[in-house]
């Protein structure tokens, strides 16, 4: 009877290897070469995501507020127009007009003079046009191109955003492959267990072995569903958590390919992880951006002490009525300039806590740089830990099945005891879990690397 379990066991024995084959084919790996179902998906993210929805909006105000700096150095034009009707107490020119015409009308005997005039001021209508253009002015400038280096401000931020995401996509993505293995072992592990109780109770029935090999074999397989049971439940959280960051309903399902995970590459060296990272992380750029922001608001206060120079020409007609001649057209260009010559210091006040700023902006890249020098090495030696731990685990897993083999074997033959049996499936169910969080651990600490490195910021860039 024995012998028959034996036969039993040995395929869902042999389930578990072919589970364990999935995995084991990440080893020694990154994500350097993603699934195209991962690449889906990070796109779907990056179109999608509602932090990165914001973020996009940021830049675009900025954009707007760029346009908006730089027509303040273009030309305009308006056009006014104003009809008055006078009453009351109203001065008439006309009748101190009228009685010097008729005078001389009779000098010269002749009515070339009207004398019937009504004057009175301002007339009733007045419409024109008005072109101006600034020819100097410094302030304007300068508040262009700082709205020009805040807007390259979000644009880096934009690409930092979605340099994060993609991480966590990744990472999420993960976790949930993960999560869908360890539940899949403890399955694989239910099932061996499933055959060992059952075993175990016909032999009790049959009064070849005592009860208390049965009571083991009913703890060992609660154990276990309780952490299957687990398991599904940080199965399913991690999939409700990948949908959330792609913007989907949280119960859609999350597709794996066979290749889901990684495919083998080698890791950088820490020098290019280095290189990669001072050259690529939109942090420094912001800060950089920042900086100039930053100096030309200094310039932008040291302008005020300069003259504005601007030029205009109003056209339009007045009078009485509605005529558009050349008797009633007027038009008058203008050169106008102005020049700040005092204003109790107020001017060389900005113009100090701009340089402060800028000081302090300085300081803070500097800081910037030696903390991204630091995630950079931290998370590269992580990354060189988890890769090594590869191979222990492996070598663990390696050692458990051939112990878990021998012992199944000697358990049918009845050279072996049930605390012996269950011991053995313990420690190599306990070794693929081992091996399984060893692989995804050390792909997850190279995903992190390249965020920290900045490996795929000119990919985001790109898709963005």
């Amino acid at each position: 009877m024995r012998r028959s379990t034996t036969q039993k066991m040995s395929p869902a024995g042999r389930r578990i290897s072919a589970i364990l084959a999935v995995t084991l084919t990440v080893a020694n790996s990154a994500l350097a070469q993603q699934s195209s179902r991962l690449d889906e998906y990070v796109a779907e993210g990056l179109r999608h995501n509602l932090s990165l929805k914001q973020e996009r909006l940021n830049v675009q105000t900025a954009e707007a507020a760029t346009r908006e700096a730089f027509g303040t150095m273009l030309p305009s034009i308006s056009a006014d127009t104003r009809y008055s009707n006078l009453s009351g107490n109203v001065q008439d020119l006309g009748e101190l007009i009228n009685p010097a015409y008729a005078t001389l009308n009779q000098l010269t005997g002749q009515n070339n003079f009207p004398t019937d005039l009504k004057l009175t001021l301002p007339a009733k209508q007045q419409s024109g046009v008005r072109l101006t253009q600034p020819l100097f002015a410094p302030q304007a400038y300068f508040g262009y191109r700082i709205r020009r280096d805040l807007e390259s401000v979000e644009r880096a931020r934009l690409v930092m955003e979605a340099r994060d995401l993609v991480a966590a996509i990744k990472t999420a993505y993960l976790n949930y492959a993960k999560s869908v293995r360890v539940v899949e072992i403890y399955e694989q592990t239910l099932a061996l267990l499933d055959e060992n109780l059952r075993v175990t109770q016909k032999l009790a029935d049959n009064q070849q072995a005592t009860l208390d090999v049965v009571y083991r074999a009913k703890a060992e397989r609660s154990d276990v569903e309780q952490k299957r049971a687990e398991a599904v439940r940080q199965r399913n959280d991690a999939a409700r958590y990948f949908n959330l960051l792609l913007d989907r309903p949280l119960d859609t399902p999350v597709a794996l390919d066979p290749d889901s995970v990684i495919a083998a590459v080698t890791l950088p060296s820490a020098d290019s992880a280095l290189r990669s990272g001072m050259m690529h992380r939109d942090e420094l750029a912001a800060a950089s951006n920042g900086i100039r922001a930053a100096a030309n608001t200094v310039d932008l206060h040291e302008s005020a002490y300069m003259p504005t120079v601007g030029f205009a020409v109003d056209y339009g007609v007045q009078g009485d009525n509605y005529r558009f001649n050349r008797h009633d057209a007027t038009t008058m260009v203008s050169v106008v300039a102005q020049w700040n010559i005092f204003n109790g210091g107020q001017d060389g006040a900005r113009r100090q806590q701009a340089t402060l700023a800028t000081k302090r902006l300085k300081l803070q890249k500097n800081q910037l740089e030696k903390q991204i020098t630091l995630q950079i090495r931290q998370a590269y030696d992580a990354a060189m830990v988890a890769q090594q731990a590869q191979t222990t685990a492996q070598d663990r897993l390696s050692s458990a099945k051939r112990s878990f083999d021998l012992v199944s074997r000697r358990f049918a033959e009845g050279m072996a005891t049930q605390l012996e049996y269950l011991d053995a499936r313990t420690s190599y169910t306990s070794s693929s879990l081992n091996q399984i969080i060893s692989t995804y651990d050390f792909v997850q600490k190279y995903v992190e690397l390249e965020r920290a490195a900045a490996l795929i910021s000119e990919n985001v860039a790109k898709e963005l």
